[in-house]
C-alpha cells in the first residue's frame, strides 16, 4: 500500500480520519480504502464484520486484533509479519511487526474486502518511458567475465 506509506508519521486522533487533522486505526484504514474508491464502514468493528475472512493474510489484507472479545484495532497487512496502522493515543502512523507478543495474544484474524485494491494502487508515481537509445555493443559492461567490452579482434 504505497499511498498508505506516505502518511506513516501522521499522528493517531481518536475518530480522525483525514491526513490534516490525524487518524484513528479505522479511520486510517477507510481513508486508504477510500483512496482506491472502495468505501469500508468507520469502525474496526464494522470493518471486521464486512469483509469476507481468510486464513491467512495476504498483502493488502486487513488484520484485526480484540480486547476481550470486542473488535477494537485494525491494520493492513504488508508481508512478513509486518503491519501498517495507525495505533494509539501519543503515537503516529506506522510499520509494525504481528509477531510482538502484544499482538499476537489479541489477534482476531484476516478479512478480505472483494475490492480489495493490489499493493501498489492510489498515487503511485509512475516514470515517463525513457527515450534514450540502447547501449551500444562498445560500451563497457560490468560483467567482464561473460561478455568483452569490445568485440575480440582476429589476429
Amino acid at each position: 500500500m504505497i499511498y498508505g506509506k506516505t502518511l506513516i508519521g501522521i499522528p493517531y486522533k481518536r475518530s480522525g480520519n483525514n491526513p490534516q487533522q490525524g487518524f484513528d486505526c479505522s479511520g486510517f484504514i477507510q481513508h486508504i480504502f477510500k483512496q482506491s474508491g472502495i468505501n469500508l464502514p468507520r469502525t474496526s468493528r464494522a470493518q471486521y464484520q464486512a469483509l469476507t475472512k481468510v486464513s491467512q493474510p495476504q498483502i493488502g489484507d486487513l488484520v484485526f486484533f480484540r480486547h476481550g472479545k470486542t473488535i477494537d484495532h485494525v491494520g493492513i497487512y504488508l508481508g512478513n509479519h509486518k503491519m501498517l496502522h495507525a495505533p494509539s493515543s501519543g503515537k503516529q502512523v506506522e510499520i509494525t511487526s504481528t509477531q510482538l507478543p502484544y499482538w499476537q495474544k489479541r489477534y482476531a484474524g484476516a478479512r478480505r474486502s472483494p475490492h480489495k485494491p493490489p499493493p501498489s494502487t492510489s498515487r503511485k508515481k509512475t516514470k515517463p518511458p525513457s527515450h534514450r537509445r540502447p547501449p551500444s555493443p562498445y560500451a563497457p559492461t560490468t560483467n567482464r567475465a561473460n561478455h568483452p567490452p569490445f568485440p575480440s579482434i582476429p589476429s
